[in-house]
């Protein structure tokens, strides 16, 4: 028995993004343990997938306040002391900082590996550096570089999320409760981010919901996390039209259940747009501060709308413009015609009930 120790806290798609890595481990080498660390708020994803056998919380925000670290110290030391007890044979070091390249080594662990390019200084810690030839390849073919080093295959993609069937029956509850037929194609609107400059328009995702119900004749329902249920929520004022509103209301794993029932999402570069990928849902995403080539959504049949501006991808989360031009110049329209042209290419009854 060979045991891993994956350090990936963060963020939502990073550690999507991540999953395939246990998958294959898992698949390659049948006796091997998967620990996981990662921060709360995300852990619910990793626990759905097979092959890791314990999900170890690491609270950023608690350990990180300058105030609490001396009092929160005893805390951390038993976390580490925990990593060290389980004598991982190797730690796969996904997220590539000083703080989880300092983790690694103090798991003890004999093989700590990480990426060669890793930021802070983390490299100093890794036993083996694992070489990024094209810093312009997706996240997850970065993410799968670390198979090769361990010396297993690439196999085809599989991120192993098995959603349980509390959460589905859950989320039909919540559909009844929101009015939602269980027949009928259904489309998820994600209009959230964690940047503002990657964020479109909230009257243009209310103007869209509306022709998706009056034109194209599916089901809407906008999502968001609780932080974010109050935007959603003044944003669904601006619909003319019965559109439904989840946000807050899911939980990860209901929202995994949601995606997967869905036709399509629609959506900006976000957490949940990794999501709906790995379950196997059709995306259509809109991109302008970040380049869809590294973190649009991965496989194939998804689309991305992108403008090609002069400045864009800029990676920044603040824009200095006047107007946020890369998002901005998405027309309601041409997004509204991709979205009905990929329900019809996949089958789905949309019909088109403009004059």
């Amino acid at each position: 028995m060979r045991k891993f120790l994956v350090v990936k806290p963060s963020s939502f798609g990073d550690v999507i993004h991540a999953l395939p890595v246990a998958t294959a481990i898992a698949e390659q080498m049948g006796d091997a343990v998967i620990d996981w660390v990662v921060r709360p708020e995300f852990a619910d994803v990793v626990r759905a997938h097979p092959a890791v056998r314990r999900v170890i919380i690491f609270d950023r925000g608690k350990w990180g306040r300058g105030t609490r670290v001396l009092q929160t110290l005893p805390e951390l030391f038993r976390f580490i002391s925990s990593l060290r007890r389980e004598s991982y044979d190797a730690v796969l070091d996904l997220q590539g900082l000083f703080r989880s390249a300092l983790m690694s080594y103090l798991s003890g662990a004999g093989v700590r590996l990480g990426f060669e390019n890793a930021r802070e200084w983390a490299p100093i810690f890794y036993t083996r550096k694992v070489a990024v030839q094209n810093v312009q390849i997706h996240a997850i073919e970065r993410y799968q570089l670390f198979l090769g080093a361990l010396g297993l295959e690439e196999r085809p993609l599989d991120y192993g999320l098995r959603i349980p069937d509390a959460a589905g029956s859950s989320l039909e509850a919540l559909l009844v409760n929101a009015g939602l037929r269980p027949e009928g194609p259904l489309v998820v609107l994600n209009p959230n981010a964690r940047w503002e400059t990657k964020r479109w328009l909230p009257e243009r995702f209310a103007a869209l919901g509306d022709r998706l119900v009056a034109e194209a004749g599916v089901q809407v329902v906008f999502v968001g996390s609780q932080s974010e249920a109050a935007s959603v929520k003044q944003l669904v004022s601006l619909s003319r039209e019965r559109v439904a509103n989840l946000a807050g209301a899911t939980s990860l794993m209901e929202l995994a259940a949601l995606l997967q029932r869905a036709d399509l999402m629609i959506t900006c570069d976000s957490g949940p747009m990794h999501l709906a990928a790995a379950v196997g849902t059709q995306v259509l995403a809109l991109f302008g501060p970040t380049d869809p080539e590294r973190t649009g959504p991965y496989g194939p049949g998804h689309r991305v709308i992108a403008k090609g501006i002069d400045c864009s991808p800029c990676f920044k989360r603040t824009c200095s413009k006047e107007r946020r031009e890369c998002m901005e110049s998405f027309a309601v329209e041409e997004v509204f015609e991709q979205a009905r042209r990929i329900l019809i290419e996949t089958n789905n009854p949309v019909t088109n009930r403009s004059p």
